[in-house]
């Protein structure tokens, strides 16, 4: 259940990304997973990583840091696009604001589809088909519920 709750907030987070971050960016810190497994294979399942991945991840999360630093090219797309956003939220925060926190939002949902792909792992004795009937069971319902609130608000 856990593991189709973290899935779907996972989903609309990279959702909402897509709204702020250009693609190439999103797929570059989603593609992060890996990293993140390891990361978290290493503090909280207590395993063992090798000089190799410890080099990979602070290569990782430094390449990740220059992103985030990086400020979209003023009156270029990104920054158009980020700039149309509307409301108190995005004013306050500014352009540079809205794609840093894009950057850790992306980056939130990387770490839940690790928490999901170690999870998954564990349930070796359950058919693929039941895990992705789960993920689309919930998808389903939570935006149609979405939906229905969006049209109605």
């Amino acid at each position: 259940m856990w593991r189709t709750v973290i899935m779907t907030v996972g989903m609309y987070l990279c959702l909402y990304v897509f709204n702020i971050l250009p693609i190439t960016i999103w797929c570059i810190v989603c593609n992060l997973q890996p990293f993140f497994i390891a990361l978290i294979q290493a503090s909280i399942m207590k395993q063992s990583i090798s000089k190799y991945e410890i080099a990979a991840i602070i290569g990782s999360f430094s390449g990740i840091l220059m992103i985030s630093l990086g400020k979209p090219i003023e009156g270029g797309s990104d920054s158009n696009r980020i700039a149309q956003l509307t409301g108190p939220f995005y004013e306050w925060l500014g352009v540079n604001g809205i794609y840093t926190m894009g950057i850790l939002l992306a980056a939130i949902a990387a770490i839940m589809f690790s928490c999901v792909g170690l999870l998954t792992r564990e349930l070796k004795h359950m058919h693929f088909s039941i895990i992705m009937f789960n993920y689309a069971l919930l998808l389903i319902i939570s935006s149609s519920v979405l939906q229905v609130v969006v049209l109605f608000i």
